[in-house]
């Protein structure tokens, strides 16, 4: 398993009331981040590798870091297994092991895995949009016919 990762192109994310709300705009598919799960997505969004963010769980919670390290892969390959993250090669790992402040303001008191809660039931209606139907300009220009007449 890579250790580093990158946020699709495809998702678009965004911080609200605590919990991170993820869109997959090529299928319609939504996600929500609650808890341990916005910690970990903010720090990848970071640049942290699971490494890392498995070291700064563990001091923070005074666990065991295998446990934490299992419970972080299992996430992240989920992560990966949806097409949200993509394994990137790895870049300088950061040895200061603490979480930073507005990480630590979504950590439940106790651990808990983190979680990725996935919704199909809007797809149909999120990929009718017609932002999806538009060139490099934007909306409203739409996407101009790539089939020659």
């Amino acid at each position: 398993m890579a250790d580093y990762y990158a946020i699709e192109q495809n998702i678009v994310h965004d911080l609200i009331e605590g919990e991170v709300i993820l869109l997959n705009l090529t299928s319609g598919t939504y996600y929500q981040l609650k808890d341990s799960a916005v910690a970990v997505w903010l720090e990848i969004e970071r640049g942290k590798s699971v490494a890392e963010i498995a070291r700064a769980f563990a001091l923070h919670y005074a666990r065991a870091l295998p446990e934490i390290e299992r419970a972080l892969e299992s996430f992240v390959a989920e992560l990966n297994a949806e097409s949200i993250l993509i394994p990137q090669n790895a870049a300088q790992e950061n040895l200061d092991a603490a979480l930073p402040a507005d990480a630590l303001t979504h950590l439940p008191a106790d651990f808990s895995p983190p979680q990725l809660l996935k919704y199909t039931d809007m797809q149909s209606l999120l990929l009718l949009d017609p932002i999806h139907d538009v060139d490099t300009p934007g909306w409203p220009i739409k996407k101009q016919d790539e089939t020659p007449a």
